[in-house]
Formats: structure tokens, C-alpha cells, sequence
């Protein structure tokens, strides 16, 4: 990447921080499966780096080919496209960002570009038939927020799938579901506002809200919290239960197979143990034999480890 490339970068993931993108509405209204609301608002709030994508292939092989799926739309609809080389922000909520892929030539419809996996788009409960709009809701909502910051009247999700079958949905423009995003995208960037995160929703987000404990400060449960213990304590006991239950017959099984390296039965494969290429490193070694390399790659820092009696 270029020196002026990196500084356009830069200025556009700075101008990210001062609002709402599409790309974010579904982590913003909580459905997006793979970001939750704390993570983002960390990252509006300069709290966190949002994920370095920069060796992320589907990312890299999606952005190469943007010219090719747009030029595959135009072919396949007869509709030509117009580039965005622009952040839109929308007029009546200042807080609502937009980068648009594309917008259809003499028609107030945005196009946004995709590539999918051939799995991923096998997911019936996800992907409809072509022409509709029954596609991921993080995908749905991206393309609703674009609507209402450009203020168009439908758009367009093109997915090129597993690099041999594009297809088009069509989105309308919903307003009932703009009114409602709008109302939980404004409360969403009050809370970044005001410095007030919103409630965690992972193992990751109560990590990253409550990093540090405080020694001798105990608080005392209520009769809900004191449950959920009981529930943990009893589901860690089953689990380590069934865990002894199945290293008990990997022993048994592993026993009948001595070298053999897979077992079958009525001959067909039912398993396999085989050898394989294992690698690590020895950092008590190379603390003792090379401690200034080790000092340059170690890393240090606090965890909070959740115990409950009889785990010390």
C-alpha cells in the first residue's frame, strides 16, 4: 500500500469513528452473530482496534473483485452503475455513516456488492431465491441503513457465490424497519456519547468491561445469581462426568487398535488414530538460553479466572 493510499485509509477509519456505518448497524441493533454491541461501541470509542482484517482472504479476494461482480451486474440486469468515492452522512441523523459500493445509473437504487462461500450461501435459513429479500439480516440491515442515508428507494444485494453463480436480491425500502434502526442506532450512539456501554453479551465482552478485580470486595448474590452458580456447578460436574466417560473408551478403543491406524467395522472406517507433525516451543528454554528475543516476543498482562469452590 501506498503512502498516500495508507494516509486515505487512516483518515477514512478516523471518519469511521464519528459514526454509525452501514457495515455496523447490525452489531449496533445486536444481530450481527459475529460482532457484539460492546465490541463496537469499544471500538467507536478508540477502547479497541476494530479486527485487522488487512490477511483476512475473503476480504481481499471480495474488494478484487467489486469491478468484476459490478460489471456481471450491469450485464445480467441491463442497469449500469455508478461508483461512490465518498463517506455519505445522513442529513437528519448526522450520526448515520454510509460507504456505497454502487448506485444504479438514472435510478435511486443502491448496489451493494458481495462474494459468498458456497456453504455459507447454502444456508437455506439465510439466502431465498433470487429476487427476494430473505438474506442475512446483517446484510439486510447494512443495506436498510444505506437506504435511509442516501435517502433511496430500494437496493440491491449482488453476491457472487463460490466464484460461479451471482445473484441478485431486491430490498425495499422498509420504513417501519428504518424507523425502529434509526431510534436504536440513536440510543446506541447516545451510549458512545456518554461513555455508557451497553449491557455485555459474551465471555469476550465481560473480559473486556470488567478486566481488573478488586481484592477483598465481595458482593453479595441474590437468589437468581445464587442459582445460576448452582446451575454452573452442577453442568461442570456433568461435563467433567461425560469427559471422564469418553477418555475411559478412547482408552479402551485406542488399547484394541495398538498401531493400527484405522478401525473399521463391516468394512467401513468407524475411526482413525493417526500420527501427526506436532510443533512447540520451549519458552522456559529459550527464556534461560536467549532471554533478550524472549523478552521482544513475550507477552504479559492480567486475566480474570471465574472459579467456584473446589476448583482451586
Amino acid at each position: 500500500m501506498t503512502a498516500a493510499a495508507e494516509a486515505s485509509r487512516e483518515q477514512w477509519l478516523a471518519e469511521r469513528k464519528t459514526g454509525i456505518g452501514s457495515s455496523d448497524a447490525a452489531a449496533a441493533l445486536g444481530l450481527d452473530p459475529y460482532k457484539t454491541p460492546l465490541q463496537l461501541y469499544r471500538e467507536k470509542r478508540g477502547e479497541a482496534e476494530p479486527d485487522d482484517l488487512s490477511e483476512n482472504k475473503a476480504i481481499y479476494f471480495g474488494t478484487r473483485l467489486e469491478d468484476f461482480i459490478a460489471a456481471e451486474y450491469t450485464i445480467k440486469t441491463g442497469h449500469k452503475l455508478q461508483r461512490i468515492n465518498q463517506m455519505l452522512r445522513s442529513k437528519t441523523q448526522p450520526f448515520m455513516l454510509a460507504n456505497i459500493d454502487r448506485k444504479r445509473v438514472g435510478k435511486p437504487i443502491v448496489v451493494e456488492l458481495k462474494t459468498a462461500g458456497f456453504w455459507a450461501a447454502k444456508k437455506t435459513e439465510d439466502w431465498g431465491e433470487e429476487s427476494s429479500d430473505l438474506v442475512p439480516v446483517r446484510y439486510y440491515m447494512q443495506v436498510q441503513h444505506q437506504i435511509a442515508v442516501g435517502d433511496y428507494e430500494a437496493g440491491d444485494l449482488a453476491v457472487f457465490i463460490a466464484g460461479q453463480d451471482l445473484r441478485i436480491y431486491h430490498i425495499e425500502r422498509d420504513e417501519d424497519v428504518i424507523a425502529t434502526m434509526v431510534t436504536r442506532e440513536a440510543e446506541f450512539w447516545q451510549r458512545i456519547l456518554d461513555g455508557n456501554p451497553p449491557p455485555p453479551r459474551s465471555l469476550e465482552d465481560t473480559a473486556a468491561l470488567f478486566p481488573q478485580s478488586q481484592a477483598d470486595f465481595p458482593i453479595e448474590a441474590n437468589n437468581e445469581i445464587a442459582q445460576l452458580v448452582g446451575d454452573i456447578y452442577h453442568a461442570k460436574r456433568e461435563i467433567k462426568s461425560l469427559e471422564e466417560k469418553v477418555d475411559d473408551a478412547k482408552l479402551k478403543v485406542q488399547a484394541f487398535m495398538g498401531t493400527a491406524e484405522v478401525l473399521t467395522f463391516g468394512g467401513q472406517p468407524i475411526a482413525k488414530w493417526k500420527t501427526g507433525k506436532k510443533t512447540s516451543l520451549d519458552s522456559k528454554r529459550l527464556e534461560k538460553e536467549l532471554p533478550a528475543v524472549y523478552e521482544q516476543f513475550v507477552r504479559r498482562g492480567t486475566q480474570r479466572r471465574f472459579t467456584l469452590p473446589g476448583d482451586e
